[in-house]
C-alpha cells in the first residue's frame, strides 16, 4: 500500500434507490456518473495529519551571487493566527531580518522555531527556502 487510504466507487456509498416511479434513464445516468467518480475513504487522524501542519514556507528567490556570498535581508510575510477554540482566525503582517551564511549552495533553507501560522497555544516554525534565479 502506498500509505494512501483506500479509494471507494462513488456508488457504493449511495443509498439504494427504490425502483417504483423513478426513470429508467435517470438511474443510468446517475450509475454512469458514479462509476467514474473515485472517494478517499479517509480517517480523522489522516486528515488531521495532513491539516494541522502549522509551518509556513516562504521562498526568497535571488542571484546565486548575492545568495552564495551570505548576507541579510528583510523578509515581509503573512501568518494566520487562529484563537483556541477556531473561531477567530486573524492575519498577521511579519517583517522580519534573515541572515544566511556564505555558501557554495543553490538553495539555502533557514528555520525559524515558533515563528509559523498558530492555532491556539501552538505553533508552527517559519520556513524560508532562499532559491537561485539564475
Amino acid at each position: 500500500m502506498n500509505g494512501k487510504p483506500p479509494r471507494k466507487n462513488a456508488l457504493s456509498v449511495l443509498p439504494s434507490i427504490p425502483d417504483e416511479g423513478t426513470c429508467e434513464g435517470d438511474l443510468e445516468a446517475l450509475e454512469n456518473f458514479c462509476n467514474q467518480v473515485e472517494l478517499d475513504d479517509i480517517s480523522f487522524e489522516t486528515w488531521k495529519q495532513t491539516h494541522s501542519n502549522l509551518d509556513l514556507l516562504i521562498s526568497v528567490p535571488m542571484r546565486l551571487a548575492l545568495l552564495q556570498k551570505g548576507g541579510k535581508q528583510t523578509i515581509s510575510f503573512v501568518r494566520t493566527i487562529l484563537s483556541i477554540c477556531g473561531r477567530y482566525k486573524k492575519k498577521e503582517k511579519i517583517d522580519r531580518q534573515i541572515s544566511w551564511p556564505k555558501t557554495s549552495e543553490s538553495l539555502v533553507k533557514l528555520r525559524f522555531k515558533n515563528e509559523g501560522d498558530q492555532a491556539g497555544k501552538q505553533k508552527g516554525d517559519l520556513i524560508v527556502h532562499l532559491t537561485c534565479t539564475d
